[in-house]
């Protein structure tokens, strides 16, 4: 079976074969790995960026709402981005820490 696509105003054939192989679940675990490896201090979405160079910037904002609403990470403040301005810090959460040492298993399923 081939990748459904979302119905949307003229999307581009280059933006549907993104979406067609891009591993949506791999990348959450990414950012949620990310977001463990700066502690309680937390981080906010620039250092986020900084770490996973390869992944763009929307694509790693696009996973914190995910992780917010499933428990796994929390925003505990905001702090001064590189642009100067204010953006929120997030940091792990326990059922956080418990999800990634699931995928240090290879266990984990978001």
């Amino acid at each position: 079976m081939g990748t459904i696509i979302p119905a949307g105003r003229g999307i581009a054939a280059t933006s549907e074969y993104a979406f067609a192989n891009t591993d949506a679940d791999k990348n959450t675990r990414l950012v949620l790995s990310t977001i463990a490896a700066y502690g309680s201090a937390g981080c906010i979405s620039d250092q986020i960026q900084k770490s996973l160079k390869t992944m763009p910037y929307g694509s790693v904002t696009n996973h914190f709402r995910e992780l917010i609403n499933k428990g796994h990470i929390e925003v505990i403040g905001k702090r001064r981005g590189l642009s100067g301005r204010p953006q929120r810090v997030y940091t792990i959460t326990s059922s956080g820490k418990t999800r990634v040492q699931e995928q240090c298993q290879g266990e984990l399923q978001l």
